[in-house]
């Protein structure tokens, strides 16, 4: 627990600007050998979606910081599999299949066009999009139907209804009736893919009138302007929400408590180098179509990056522990006590042990900074209301937290406690052996649904995470040649019958800590002991 209630300075958060390039993968639906359907004039379906990806190709390529990637040529042979492994290579932030639709036989007519004997259908007409409903990235796969479906409608195109009839091979299930979107679970890209993903069925082509208006150029071009435009308005709210717009505090009664078992998600986590070794990253949060959450990221390698703990009677804040210290990232460290100033838990800095001399954990502790060869840089290590002895740990810095909110073996450990929430922050260690430091700066989260959702989270590869100290005392400080930025925990509250409870928050100004963990930069010539 933490009372302090010394407040110090206001202060904003600040961030440099820097570009992250925004990948858009464009899949031309089928090949040559296998065109999909057959227009009503006899063109096969890759026809037009070579010649609608191409179009959105250009348009979306002439945009600053976005990369196009297409997943064939025109003339190209290119299976499902081998499709999925050129996507997950390109590592994009969404993927665009392009399809033209047909129906199901029973309702073709057969009719002759230049002496060929076709089939068509002029019962049906218009778009129709396809996401997946389940997985990570459902949220956000919807999110993007939704702008693309707005921007089409806008455009004065209208949505099918076809695929939501009760007939075999049809019966999709609607995720948004209001649009034209079903869900993709069906499909093999919608399943597998571990990126956010639409199908766009632009139209159908075994309708007469419809096939005549998808080959006019002009319409072409107008139809992937109003596809580019969703792609970018897309972007342009994930980077507004990622630097610009911080999240609001949470409600009573809002979907986060009404659903407290879903998770919340965020776009394609995107790390920018800020010095050698060391990597940040904002990743705005979603939920239920709302932007709930910001979290903050702080990835180290531990060739490069050493850690180090701290702990003074006098409490700071965090950018005054920055200045001092001198370390280009500094976040919040484990609980502690007021009156006297004191950690609860136990802490090793520089070999000194601080905080209670008998403590039994059935959490975890970070461990850093090993006394003798042999041993990792960075350890998290789970215990089992073990009794703790940091001093014999083989380690000279460390920081005993609970919960452990992830463990080695995939469990979140966290209690399920949906009500209460705040600003959150974590330590973590992933699988190739590099520190995470993260918080959050929307007071969201759950601890439960924190860990549940760093499990879920495919870019970030955890094998364990340990909370820190929450709410107010949640803040992380980055100031390096090419970045600043202050994360300011503001909030904590308990959602009691219906009622939001504030403990602390929304506060303004920055809390003062009396512990911290740091990293500083390796000597060149520092060996491992």
């Amino acid at each position: 627990m933490r009372f302090a209630a010394l407040f110090v300075f206001i202060c904003l958060h600040s961030l440099s600007a820097f570009a992250v390039e925004f990948t858009v993968v464009l899949d031309p639906g089928h090949s040559p050998n296998k065109p999909g359907a057959i227009s009503a004039r006899g063109v096969p379906e890759t026809k037009f979606n070579d010649r609608l990806a191409k179009e959105i190709a250009r348009l979306l390529g002439s945009l600053d910081d976005v990369r196009v990637v297409l997943t064939r040529g025109p003339k190209e042979e290119c299976g499902l599999r081998e499709r999925l492994k050129r996507i997950h290579q390109a590592d994009p932030d969404l993927v665009i299949s392009v399809h033209h639709d047909s129906v199901q036989p029973h309702f073709l007519s057969g009719w002759e066009y230049q002496g060929k004997k076709l089939r068509y259908s002029d019962r049906f007409s218009g778009f129709s999009l396809f996401v997946p409903e389940k997985g990570y990235y459902a949220e956000i796969s919807l999110m993007a139907a939704r702008l693309l479906a707005d921007h089409l409608i806008a455009g004065r195109q209208s949505f099918s209804t076809y695929h939501a009839m009760k007939i075999p091979g049809e019966s999709r299930k609607w995720l948004d009736s209001k649009r034209g979107i079903f869900s993709g679970d069906f499909l093999y890209l919608s399943r597998n893919l571990k990126v956010p993903f639409v199908l766009l069925e632009a139209g159908v082509i075994v309708n007469r009138q419809e096939e005549k208006r998808l080959s006019d150029p002009a319409e072409v071009q107008r139809l992937a302007g109003l596809v580019s435009g969703a792609v970018a308005a897309l972007r342009q709210r994930f980077e507004n929400h990622r630097r610009k717009q911080p999240p609001q505090a949470p409600k009573p009664g809002d979907a986060g408590i009404n659903h407290p078992k879903d998770i919340p998600a965020s776009p394609v986590i995107r790390w920018e180098s800020t010095q050698a070794g060391l990597e940040f990253a904002l990743a705005p949060v979603y939920f239920h179509g709302r932007y709930v959450d910001r979290m903050v990221l702080v990835r180290a390698d531990p060739e490069r990056f050493r850690v180090g703990v701290h702990f003074s009677k006098e409490a700071r804040s965090i950018s005054d522990w920055q200045k001092r210290l001198g370390a280009p990232v500094v976040i919040n460290s484990s609980f502690y006590q007021n009156d006297p100033l004191a950690p609860t838990t136990p802490i090793l800095s520089g070999g000194k042990p601080l905080g209670p001399e008998k403590y039994r954990s059935s959490h975890g502790a970070f461990l850093a900074e090993p006394i003798k060869k042999g041993k990792k840089r960075f350890v998290l290590r789970d215990y089992n209301r073990e009794l703790v002895k940091l001093e014999g740990s083989g380690y000279r810095e460390a920081v005993v937290s609970y919960p452990m909110l992830l463990d080695g073996g995939g469990k979140v450990r966290a209690k399920p406690n949906p009500k209460w929430r705040a600003d959150r922050s974590f330590i973590a260690v992933d699988r190739q052996g590099r520190i995470i430091l993260g918080t959050t700066e929307g007071g969201f989260f759950s601890l439960h649904r924190l860990g549940r959702f760093l499990k879920a989270i495919a870019g970030l590869g955890l094998e364990r995470a340990l909370n820190l100290d929450g709410g107010p005392p949640a803040c992380l400080c980055v100031r390096t040649k090419n970045l600043e930025y202050l994360a300011l925990g503001r909030y904590e509250s308990n959602d009691s019958a219906g009622r939001e409870i504030f403990f602390w928050g929304p506060v303004e100004v920055v809390w003062p800590l009396p512990g911290v963990i740091a990293l500083y930069p390796r000597e060149p010539d520092e060996k491992e002991p």
